[in-house]
């Protein structure tokens, strides 16, 4: 039986196609945008204003949904995995480790 040996994959220091201007110019305000928009305290005040958020215990609203948002960035391939990764963001950004069950 032979093995197949999986050939070395890098990317090449220089891009394949020339830089785009256009994507030059729109980086600074997508980043900006998406720095602004991810912020938690910002997220969980929209989800107080619309009422999704009933009751303030343990977990910040914003960090979970940051979490979550991060973890289908790193595609998984199994939602097990996905669910996996976003508490170990949701931890690593600041979340408790466990939920108190005397709350």
């Amino acid at each position: 039986m032979e093995l197949a040996i999986a050939p070395c994959l890098h990317r090449p220091l220089q891009p394949e196609c020339p830089p785009n201007p256009l994507r030059k110019r729109l980086s600074s305000h997508v980043e900006e945008t998406t720095l602004t928009l991810s912020d938690p305290d910002r997220i969980e005040a929209m989800a107080e204003d619309m009422r999704v958020v009933a009751r303030k215990r343990v977990h910040h609203a914003g960090l979970v949904v940051c979490a979550f948002v991060l973890s289908a960035l790193e595609r998984s391939v199994s939602t097990e995995g996905r669910m996996l990764d976003a508490r170990m963001t949701y931890q690593q950004l600041g979340g408790p480790d466990e939920v108190d069950p005397s709350l």
